[in-house]
């Protein structure tokens, strides 16, 4: 055929003829194909039926033949033309897309991505426009009408910024949503969008999206050879006429109430989800504590390691506490380890002798000392050095009754014996008369010697002072001088002191005898230096003894034994010495392991807290293996809590005495520190992110209203972008003068109009920004669009695996922009009952093109951005094998809410296998050729199984196949089904579908 002119075929009634007319959706065009094959097999040209001429009719037919005829008789070809018509079905839309290739790639490669395609394939794509540096996502969310999450957002943002990029996105992660955000961003920003989609099925998707918006007078639909040019007229008419009256105050206050709301709500997230320096939130730290073992007890972790120590603190305590466990396999720690009371903040190999010495002498004086019948059990109550120390003094303490020493100490309680001491001490210094006369003369009675110094100054003159010197010599051998030295008129006084001084020392030796003990014998002298000596010694071993032998409420068990050894054991010498030997080694001890000597006896005191040191000495003394001369044992506790030093640095003091008693096992001591930062982590974070005072029901307002306001927003905008639409316009509709009235006068030819692509070629601007979006496919986009002009600023391919390089490259060329969507995961286009032709025109050296304009993108480096969320299944086993197998495991899914998979388990949800016992038929003829009979019954028992369950509504139902020839068998066999319901369901636009899976 020379000429093809498109026509239907109708039935013009039953029983009657069928009838052809034109088929005004089309246009007569020539058989480029013959020319094409000519030019190649004879090199032959015709201009004359390349480029026809043309009349009212269309194509000048006689003068197309002629010109044929002219062209072959020239060559002297062996061809004839005859002028016949032949009705046949022919496909030739892809020769329009090589001729538009042909005749236009120069125009076509001025899009970057062009370009990139054909010179750089095998390079980064480097987008002439720049990036977004910061976009308000929140924002954005509120202005697009479909919601979106924020990686869609993304790439809404950046097709309205004429960005070019790949937007790749498995089943169900809402690629059509976000093509109708990027439509409906795009056109409210005043730009022209052209979506290009290989099936109808996928542009009906968008379609039906966009007319969901308000968007539907805007967007031509001229996707296939059905796309009439009446019908195209209309809706260009429509979109002249479009007119919107969006609610600007409503959707003003709407906009800040979501935005405030929304605020609010950010920031709780943002409290929620900020991280400390372990890196956890409250949210993640929960999670974490949740997660944790339960039969694991977490380490005590201080708030200050989460939120003031850099991360690498914490992780080096981490590493620690991993490698913990090939020291504590030595060190075997317990609560009662045999070191345990050793706590160095360094390992010194030096200080580890010294103290295994210090051990050695401290287990021999113990050894030593309960080798004595009757002292082990007083000595194991013993708790310190100083309780030792005062059981060796009491061992060589003079002894009294035990009533006695009590009734000693209640008097010094009450003041009695600190007086009596007191006169005592007073009484004990030298008088000035002891030259004169020695102190045992206090032991004589001074009563008649006082007497007779009265009478001897009472005597007359004469003889007066022989008489008062003779006084003296009543002194006897207490006076120690010569009586003529001493003046006669200080006898009187002098014998006035003595008798003073043995008058109080008469009360003081009473005041001593009435003590419940004996302290002074009958002529004590405290002049006399072994009596003083004598009684101030007693008193003050009565006064300790009391003191230490009191009752106490603290240490009754040790108050309790030393009063009975008191009681029942007399002064011992050597006894004491060995108590003190021990007190000494304890001493020692507490040297060798600790800073100070009392830093070494507190950490003695907490390790023998609960039977005491002695005794858990004793409990744990084979352990220790003394008897050896070097300290393994010691130097294996060493090395454990050694390692342990960074827990104490970090203020982890609690956690650190946990491990070191095998509170908390080594192996498990890394899951123990993480579980501690959990826990410590949700404290810390609640304290410091205000959420311990969180206000349930204030939030909850909150999110309604965001909920609320966010409902009306998006009620708006199907006004409110239409409105924006028409304000962006650079022309008015309305005005019917200039190229506007004669589109106009166009649109409003009933017969005799201009084709699509003249009114495209004549009125391209005016049409893209009445109706800035055009719905199509790309054999569409070469049949209507011209190819000189960009029409467009971005293009969206849908379903872009399906569409081949070539066939894509005319759209792309007609925008400045590309935005390539699909799933390079599925099927590319069909290959089926193609000709493989080698080209050898093609250059050597050059990049074969992929399968698909989605997988060229990729394989050429454009920009890519990932959809991760998938929406669509209702239960997670639908999308699981592909996300595993498929998508690494990259696609996130949401749990189903109920229990378990399969059809029987959850009302249909779910993926189930029925086997049935069918065979492919390979071989034969008839509808059963390449067919499995049996499955197809079976799925057509099923389907009317389902339908009678469901009388009141058509259930929703697909069957897919993996041939035309399954689809055709089972669709027959539904048809033929006694349920009239099913057939009907079959011609309804949402009602049972039987696809093959290249046409899913």
């Amino acid at each position: 055929p020379l000429v093809l002119v498109p026509v239907t075929l109708e039935a013009a009634g039953r029983g009657q003829s069928f009838r052809i007319s034109l088929d005004d959706a089309g246009e007569s065009t020539p058989n480029y194909c013959l020319l094409e094959k000519l030019r190649q097999t004879f090199g032959l040209q015709i201009p004359g039926l390349a480029n026809p001429a043309r009349d009212d009719s269309g194509i000048d037919l006689p003068a197309a033949f002629g010109a044929t005829r002219q062209a072959l008789a020239k060559e002297r070809l062996p061809f004839q033309v005859e002028d016949t018509v032949d009705l046949a079905i022919f496909q030739f839309a892809k020769y329009r897309l090589w001729k538009d290739l042909d005749e236009h790639w120069e125009s076509l490669a001025g899009n970057p991505l062009v370009t990139h395609l054909i010179h750089t394939p095998t390079s980064a794509f480097s987008d002439p426009v720049a990036a977004v540096e910061s976009i308000d996502l929140d924002a954005l969310g509120n202005a697009v009408p479909v919601p979106a999450d924020s990686s869609q957002l993304e790439a809404v943002a950046d097709a309205a910024a004429g960005r070019t990029f790949v937007l790749e996105g498995p089943p169900g992660t809402g690629k059509s949503q976000t093509i109708t955000n990027i439509v409906a961003n795009t056109l409210a920003q005043g730009k022209r969008v052209l979506f290009v989609a290989e099936k109808r099925a996928a542009l009906d998707v968008v379609k039906q999206r966009l007319d969901a918006v308000g968007l539907s007078p805007f967007a031509l639909d001229l996707h296939d050879k059905g796309a009439r040019p009446t019908a195209i007229r209309a809706q260009i008419r429509e979109a002249i006429d479009a007119a919107a009256h969006p609610d600007g105050a409503s959707l003003k206050t709407n906009t800040e109430t979501a935005a405030s709301s929304r605020g609010a709500l950010r920031r709780y997230a943002e409290r929620l989800h900020d991280a400390n320096s372990a890196g956890l939130s409250l949210y993640g730290a929960r999670s974490q504590f949740l997660a944790s073992t339960e039969d694991v007890d977490a380490l005590e972790v201080p708030a200050s390691l989460v939120s003031g120590q850099a991360a690498e603190k914490i992780d080096e305590i981490r590493g620690i506490l991993r490698t913990l466990p090939e020291t504590a396999d030595l060190a075997h720690p317990s609560p009662l380890h045999p070191w345990g009371f050793i706590d160095p903040q360094q390992r010194d190999h030096s200080a580890a002798v010294g103290i295994h010495h210090a051990a050695q002498e401290f287990d021999a004086a113990l050894t030593d000392l309960n080798a004595l019948p009757g002292i082990a059990e007083l000595l194991r109550d013993a708790r310190s050095p100083k309780d030792l120390a005062e059981w060796a003094s009491l061992a060589r303490a003079p002894r009294h009754p035990l009533d006695a020493v009590d009734a000693v100490h209640q008097r010094v309680l009450s003041g009695e014996i600190p007086a009596l001491q007191q006169q005592l001490a007073a009484a004990a210094p030298a008088r000035d008369w002891f030259a004169q006369v020695g102190p045992e003369v206090l032991t004589t009675d001074i009563s008649p010697i006082q007497t007779a110094a009265a009478a001897a100054d009472a005597s007359g003159f004469f003889g007066r002072k022989k008489r008062q010197r003779a006084v003296l010599t009543q002194f006897g051998a207490a006076l120690k001088v010569d009586p003529k030295t001493i003046r006669p008129r200080s006898v009187t006084p002098l014998v006035a002191e003595i008798a003073a001084a043995s008058g109080a020392l008469g009360g003081l030796r009473q005041a001593l005898s009435t003590l419940p003990i004996t302290v002074v014998t009958h002529g004590w002298n405290p002049y006399l230096a072994d009596d003083a000596k004598t009684a101030t010694t007693t008193l003050e071993w009565a006064v300790w003894t009391g003191r230490a032998l009191a009752p106490s409420t603290t240490d009754t068990s040790w108050r309790h034994g030393l009063r009975s050894y008191y009681a029942q054991s007399a002064a011992d010498q050597a006894l004491s010495a060995q108590i003190t030997r021990i007190a000494n080694a304890w001493r020692a001890l507490a040297v060798a392991i600790g800073a100070t000597e009392e830093a070494g006896i507190e950490l003695l005191d907490r390790w023998g807290t609960e039977r005491g040191v002695i005794e858990t000495w004793e409990a744990t003394r084979a352990a220790r293996h003394l008897e050896t001369s070097t300290p393994v044992t010691l130097e294996r506790w060493y090395a454990f809590v050694s390692a342990l030093e960074p827990l104490r640095a970090a203020a982890m003091t609690d956690a650190r005495e946990s491990l070191m008693t095998g509170r908390v096992p080594a192996d498990l001591a890394a899951l123990a520190f993480d579980k501690g930062i959990a826990a410590t982590s949700v404290i810390e974070r609640s304290e410091s992110q205000a959420l311990m005072e969180f206000d349930v029901a204030a939030h909850s307002r909150t999110i309604q209203r965001f909920t609320d306001s966010a409902a009306a927003i998006r009620d708006e905008l199907p006004r409110w972008v239409p409105a924006e639409i028409i304000a962006k316009r650079r022309i008015n509709p309305a005005y019917d003068g200039g190229a506007m009235g004669e589109l106009k006068r166009q649109l409003s030819r009933q017969r005799g109009g201009m084709s699509v692509r003249a009114l495209f070629e004549n009125y391209g601007d005016i049409i893209t920004q009445v109706a800035p979006c055009a719905l199509m496919s790309p054999e569409s986009v070469s049949r209507f669009l011209p190819a000189n002009e960009r029409l467009f600023d971005v293009v969206v391919f849908d379903e872009a695996s399906q569409i081949r390089v070539a066939d894509a490259v005319g759209a792309m060329g007609r925008a400045s922009s590309v935005v390539v969507v699909g799933d390079s995961k599925q099927m590319p286009p069909t290959t089926f009952a193609e000709t493989a032709v080698d080209d050898e025109d093609t250059a050597p050296g050059a990049v074969a093109d992929e399968e698909s304009i989605l997988t060229e993108c990729v394989q050429s480096r454009v920009p890519q951005k990932w959809l991760s969320w998938h929406y669509r299944s209702q239960d997670e086993t639908l999308i699981s094998f592909s996300n595993h197998a498929y998508y690494d495991s990259r696609l996130s899914s949401f749990p189903a809410p109920w229990p378990a998979a399969g059809a029987a388990a959850n009302d249909g949800h779910g993926v189930s296998l029925v086997r049935v016992n069918g065979n492919f038929n390979r071989s034969g003829k008839g509808r059963e050729l390449r067919t499995n009979i049996v499955e197809a019954e079976a799925i057509v028992r099923d389907v009317s199984q389902r339908f009678a369950e469901s009388p009141g509504r058509t259930p929703s139902l697909g069957i897919i196949t993996f041939n035309s020839q399954q689809r055709t068998l089972i669709e027959s066999l539904l048809r033929e089904a006694p349920d009239e319901r099913i057939a009907q369901a079959l011609d309804e636009r949402d009602g049972l579908f039987v696809k093959n899976l290249e046409n899913v």
